[in-house]
């Protein structure tokens, strides 16, 4: 299955969905008198291949005014496929303490409550400043 995708200058993408694909077509609008006036159509998407996840990108941020016609339609075609304009590897960011901001390779300890899910949680420094700090507290009342 592909879908084809007419642009208002009369230009198309063609984007096959891989097994190991994923793509969207969203617009993003601003409310009247912002500093953006114009709409902009993005075709981006997601690859997880050989154990790694890339992001894709076909179409960015291209200008849409009153009137514009865009189409998706979706074939059962075996046309010459669009490449993607930029394929990026997604780099996983250092997990990090939230409340110092210090990256797990700077601590010696980092507690993360769901590591598979999360990015940040506390470390071994800032337990224990807070343990002073809920003790000093504690001694004055």
């Amino acid at each position: 299955m592909q879908f084809h995708i007419k642009l208002p200058d009369q230009s198309s993408l063609v984007v096959d969905a891989s097994d190991d694909e994923s793509f969207s077509v969203h617009v993003d609008s601003f409310p009247k008198n912002s500093e953006w006036d114009k709409s902009l159509l993005n075709v981006k998407g997601l690859r997880w291949r050989d154990e790694k996840h890339y992001h894709l990108e076909w179409l960015e941020n291209y200008e849409l005014d009153v009137g514009d016609v865009v189409t998706v339609e979706v074939v059962d075609a075996n046309e010459q496929i669009s490449p993607p304009k930029k394929v990026q590897e997604y780099v996983e960011p250092e997990k990090h303490c939230g409340f110092c901001e210090k990256r797990a390779s700077e601590v010696e300890i980092l507690i993360v409550r769901n590591p598979e899910y999360q990015l940040s949680g506390i470390c071994n420094e800032c337990v224990e400043a807070c343990t002073r700090e809920i003790e000093a507290r504690r001694s004055r009342n």
